[in-house]
């Protein structure tokens, strides 16, 4: 090896053909010429090879060195790359095979130092546990001893590589990193007396651990869950549980972070029920808890580790005499060539075969469930039709008679004869129905103005069970608009004017009679205020209402003024909150985003021309000023657009609306508004 001390000249290939630059690497491999910018793994691989690595078997031979040598001279010298071009590539090719290579034994190597540090704390528990069998150390030694093994760095460092080369593979330990669990089972003796056994996937498992089957994304975090009620009743049953449980080394803990760094922390809740022996339990980790968001919401019951499992779709229920029941069937020559079959059956080794197989182990379990357990039906429970009111033995006598009769058409359907009775059936059928509601109604009606003056509780008794739900699940009423309207013009109560004044009540058909009535003021464009006249039936009046401009409906008042409006008469001058306003007698001018500067300077614009020729002015501004002035600077700003309004329309009758509170922000500005609009009505 002395030829490898001496300096060599190793060859870096750049992006340029026609020349060569070189480095000189020293027999340290520590570099002395920086003329050259070459490739990473080029470079790293021609300098471990040039160095030699004395932890990996796989360096250069001498030999190998100097044909390198030679060949690499020869190229420098040649002005002509072609003939080497080829040989170049080889030799990078080469090098990037033993980089790699040399990965692998490297992990590989890592892996084996993990196991044999496990095996090696493994080794240290097990005697803790002969000495405390022994008698020769006592138990709070031990526990100190224990304490101080667990918390020892070397542990905490072989713990978080486990979790590091778990996290870091991707798939389960048994596939992956193939570290082993704590357990006292005997696994080789599994091995040795299940040498033939064809699932040897089961070996892997045991020692390995099984993978739970979660295939769902991450689940949010809960930290601090609620027990169950069977765990908050009884804790000194739930400590005593613990405390044998960690003796007996099956759980871990108590945690005081979270061991698993690299997922998140899920704490299930947990319960208890009582067993047959009196004053025991059964402790129940709930991992179906909350329902949204638990560990069994991402595990799939039918499939596991890549396999699905097909499942028998009866329900049965196993009874005290299905022991026995079960006992008879299996004696029987039939089940026992059934069972003889399958076990002799060479199924093929693939999934065609595998679904034969299961299912024919199948056809045998459920012949064995249903000869010997009791089968539990599911039945599904029919919605019953709720009978109409106006419905009479006569309409059920035609319904059946057509449900009959279409029973028969589907038997014979080409029939012709059959087919015109059914058909006439039918509209006799819809004639029948339409007759009974509109009899119905009228004995409704009848009784009702029956009742009003003489019997005024059978009255009200009578209208609440006139409500009845439809197809379409909504509640109508029997009683028209017009007899609704009559109803609160005769209740000459002070009551009945309030609910028409406030539009709430908490009588129930109180309040259908008022969604009538406010559909047909919305409808109508008009508002209802009633007034209550002492010693005077109570009337209904129109304020501010446009019924009484439509012939349609003045006999429907008494003796209102009727006044008549032409067009252009209502000039509105406003923001956007007009922008979709549409009236026959008024002309609407929508100005989006404007300010109560921006309306004045409007209506000073051409010095109002546009705008005249109307009898009233209706300003409605202010709602964009509001987080911009203040009170005063309101004041002063309607001042100046009323005496503008003023001076240039003297002849029109001026209306300046208030701000109109937003839903949106009325937690701020509702208290700023009231203040405005009181300030606004003092002008």
């Amino acid at each position: 090896m002395s030829d490898l001390n001496q300096d060599l000249r190793t060859v870096y290939p750049r992006s340029s053909k026609k020349r060569i630059d070189y480095k000189v690497l020293n027999q340290r491999g520590i570099m002395q010429s920086d003329t050259v910018t070459t490739e990473p793994e080029v470079s790293t691989s021609l300098q471990w090879a040039a160095v030699g690595s004395e932890e990996s078997e796989l360096h250069m031979s001498k030999i190998g060195f100097e044909d390198l040598k030679d060949r690499l001279s020869i190229y420098m010298d040649s002005g002509d790359e072609s003939d080497t071009d080829e040989e170049t590539r080889e030799l990078v090719k080469k090098l990037k095979e033993i980089k790699k290579k040399e990965k692998v034994m490297k992990t590989k190597k890592r892996k084996i130092e993990l196991r044999q540090e496990i095996e090696k704390k493994m080794k240290e528990l097990s005697e803790l546990e002969e000495l405390e069998m022994k008698g020769l150390l006592s138990r709070r030694r031990r526990r100190r001893k224990l304490a101080r093994w667990r918390n020892s760095l070397s542990w905490q460092k072989i713990r978080a590589k486990i979790k590091r080369e778990i996290a870091l593979s991707g798939l389960p330990t048994y596939q992956g990193c193939r570290i082993p669990v704590f357990s006292k089972l005997k696994i080789e003796f599994f091995r040795s007396m299940l040498v033939d056994y064809n699932d040897q996937i089961l070996y892997d498992l045991l020692e390995l651990g099984f993978p739970i089957g979660y295939t769902a994304g991450d689940i949010v975090d809960i930290k601090k869950p609620r027990n169950h009620s069977g765990a908050r009743d009884f804790p000194d049953f739930f400590m005593k549980y613990l405390k044998k449980e960690l003796e007996y080394k099956a759980v871990i803990g108590p945690l005081k972070v979270n061991p698993f760094i690299y997922s998140s922390l899920v704490l299930s809740p947990l319960n208890s029920v009582p067993k047959s022996t009196p004053g025991e339990r059964r402790v129940i980790l709930d991992l179906s808890f909350p329902s949204e968001n638990c560990i069994n919401a991402g595990i799939d019951k039918d499939i596991y580790l890549d396999r699905k499992y097909s499942e028998i779709d009866m329900t049965f229920k196993w009874e005290t005499i299905s022991k026995e029941k079960l006992n008879t069937v299996l004696e029987e020559s039939s089940t026992r060539d059934e069972i003889l079959g399958y076990e002799n059956t060479p199924f093929e080794i693939n999934c065609s075969g595998v679904e034969r197989a299961e299912q024919q182990l199948n056809n045998i379990f459920k012949t064995l469930t249903m000869r010997s357990c009791k089968i539990i039906k599911s039945f599904c429970k029919k919605k019953l039709k709720k009978k109409k009111p106006w419905e009479d033995r006569e309409l059920a006598d035609v319904k059946k008679t057509v449900s009959n009769l279409a029973k028969l058409l589907q038997i014979n359907p080409y029939n012709l004869n059959l087919r015109n009775n059914f058909l006439g059936h039918c509209k006799l059928c819809k004639k029948l129905i339409k007759r009974k509601k509109i009899q119905f109604k009228k004995e409704i009606f009848s009784k009702l103005s029956a009742l009003r003056d003489t019997d005024p509780k059978q009255y009200w008794k009578l209208l609440k069970s006139l409500k009845y739900e439809n197809t379409n699940n909504k509640i109508e009423l029997q009683a028209g608009f017009p007899e609704i309207i009559d109803h609160f013009m005769h209740q000459g109560e002070t009551s009945t004017v309030m609910v028409l004044n406030s539009g709430c009540t908490r009588d129930a058909y109180m309040q259908y009679c008022l969604r009538e009535i406010l559909f047909y003021a919305a409808k109508y464009n008009f508002e209802i205020k009633a007034v209550l006249f002492t010693g005077v039936e109570n009337r209904t009046a129109d304020i501010l209402s446009r019924w009484h401009s439509d012939p349609r409906f003045e006999d429907l008042f008494y003796e209102l003024p009727v006044i008549r409006m032409e067009p252009r008469t209502f000039l509105i001058v406003s923001d956007s909150i007009a922008k979709y306003v549409k009236l026959e007698n008024a002309d609407v001018f929508v100005f989006r985003g404007a300010f109560i500067g921006d309306i004045t300077y409007q209506l000073n614009k051409n010095k109002g021309s546009i705008y005249q020729g109307y009898n009233c002015l209706i300003i409605h501004v202010g709602t964009n000023d509001m987080h911009l002035l203040s009170i005063n600077q309101f004041k002063s700003a309607y001042c100046n657009l009323i005496s503008t309004a003023k001076s240039l329309f003297p002849s029109m009758v001026i209306a300046l609306t208030g701000i109109l509170p937003r839903p949106v922000d009325f937690e701020e500005t509702g208290q700023k508004i009231k203040e405005i609009n009181i300030a606004m009505f003092a002008l």
